[in-house]
C-alpha cells in the first residue's frame, strides 16, 4: 500500500511504496493541493535516515578492502570503536517511527551475522 504524507506547514506531498522503495514528493502546493511551481525548502523530518551502526570494520582494519581496491571515506582501516548497541538503534528507530519512510544501515556482513545470531530484531 502506498503511504501518502501531506505536509501542510512545508507545503508538499510525499508518496512512498514500502513494497519497492519508490519515493516521490511534489514541489510546493497551495491550499487545494495544486502545484505552485516552487520547490519546498525542507521536510519537518528526514524521509530517509542513514544510520551508521559500525564503529569499526574487520575487513578495513585487516587491509582486505585496500587489497581489493576499495577505499573507505570513513577511515575504515584505522577506526576501532565499538559498534552501535542494539538498544541505541532501537531508540533511534522509535524516534523515527511515523516520521520517516526508509532507514539505511551502514555496516558490513560480519556485523549483520553477529546481530542476527545474537538477537532477533523486530520493529
Amino acid at each position: 500500500m502506498i503511504k501518502r504524507l501531506v505536509d501542510r506547514p512545508h507545503r508538499f506531498i510525499a508518496l512512498f511504496n514500502p513494497d519497492n522503495g519508490f519515493y516521490i514528493h511534489t514541489g510546493k502546493i497551495d491550499e487545494k493541493e495544486h502545484y505552485t511551481g516552487e520547490d519546498p525548502f525542507m521536510a519537518p523530518f528526514p524521509q530517509l535516515i542513514d544510520i551508521g551502526i559500525m564503529g569499526h570494520c574487520i575487513h578495513g582494519v585487516s587491509g582486505l578492502c585496500l587489497e581489493l581496491g576499495v577505499q573507505s571515506y570513513q577511515s575504515g582501516s584505522v577506526i576501532k570503536e565499538p559498534n552501535m548497541k542494539i538498544a541505541d538503534y532501537r531508540n533511534i528507530i522509535d524516534q523515527c517511527r511515523n516520521n520517516t519512510f526508509q532507514v539505511v544501515l551502514g555496516c558490513t556482513s560480519n556485523l549483520f551475522s553477529i546481530i542476527w545470531r545474537t538477537e532477533s530484531i523486530n520493529f
